[in-house]
């Protein structure tokens, strides 16, 4: 069992200039059943029921206030081999999420979208593999992709894009859609102690 309350907020970028804020809370109370499949690796399969509101905080984003209950049910498959949780010298860390909403809060009268987080499916897998070449260098690869198969959600339910390694050059979250996938690779070299 878990409970927790969460904000986040949304920008919505245009010419890189941020022309709106939509900020979202969460409250959520769920529970998750797993099991070990390794020292390594872990599956779990739960769900939540929570209190979602969401509202225009800047701009105009086109997206409505919100605000009721969501339930959403999820199931994770996780692996982690890597000998870091910063900068791993050798390892694997990936995550696979199917995930689905049941309920979430109604789109208010008046406001037309064709957008819809109710029933939604959700499938995204993240992963980055590091390798060492001597005790100072090592080189890596990312990849990551995620679906909304043909359902089109709300913006708070989309995927978004732009953290070190994963498109850099963009702010966290300044891309989003409702499909997405990426890759990337690099090389790292250790300077000084």
């Amino acid at each position: 069992p878990y409970a927790g309350v969460g904000r986040t907020t949304t920008d919505i970028v245009v010419d890189d200039a941020v022309v709106a804020r939509y900020e979202q809370g969460l409250s959520r109370v769920g529970l998750n059943l797993g099991a070990n499949l390794g020292r390594e690796s872990d599956i779990r399969l739960g769900g939540y029921i929570g209190r979602l509101d969401a509202s225009v905080a800047v701009g105009d984003p086109g997206l409505p206030d919100l605000e009721g209950k969501e339930t959403v049910s999820e199931l994770v498959w996780r692996l982690d081999t890597q000998d870091s949780p910063v900068v791993p010298s050798r390892g694997t860390n990936s995550n696979v999420r199917l995930s689905y909403v049941f309920d979430s809060p109604d789109i208010p009268a008046g406001f037309s979208t064709p957008r819809s987080s109710v029933g939604l499916t959700q499938l995204s897998a993240r992963g980055t593999r590091f390798w060492s070449l001597s005790e100072k260098d090592r080189v890596f690869a990312l990849g990551g992709l995620g679906t909304s198969f043909n359902d089109e959600p709300l913006a708070y339910n989309q995927f978004t894009m732009g953290s070190a390694f994963q498109l850099g050059a963009y702010g966290a979250g300044e891309l989003r859609g409702d499909h997405y996938y990426a890759a990337t690779g690099g090389y790292l070299r250790q300077l000084g102690r």
